[in-house]
């Protein structure tokens, strides 16, 4: 099975964009998850020092963003192909 570029760029897009449309979980009211469907990034609730940087108060999972990148994509991909194959029948009619 081929890869289709124009698919996997969309489904980057729309996974990295599910992080700001949808609304974030609370966990234990000290971090904050975001993502779907599963949450890939998780913001903690900490003090802001002069010292500090974005990496001592947030976290990426990179696991869960590649499985959502590859859920997206395949759901893509099948309405893709239904998409496709029902046009092609409404062109032979």
């Amino acid at each position: 099975m081929n890869f289709n570029r124009k698919i996997l760029n969309w489904s980057i897009i729309i996974t990295l964009l599910t992080a700001y449309i949808i609304p974030g979980q609370s966990s234990d009211g000290f971090a904050f998850k975001y993502g779907y469907p599963y949450r890939f990034f998780t913001m903690y609730n900490t003090e802001i020092n002069a010292g500090s940087t974005i990496m001592n108060s947030t976290l990426f999972n990179i696991d869960r963003f590649i499985l959502n990148i590859l859920i997206m994509y395949f759901t893509f991909h099948i309405l893709n192909k239904f998409i496709n194959k029902r046009s092609r029948k409404d062109n032979i009619d």
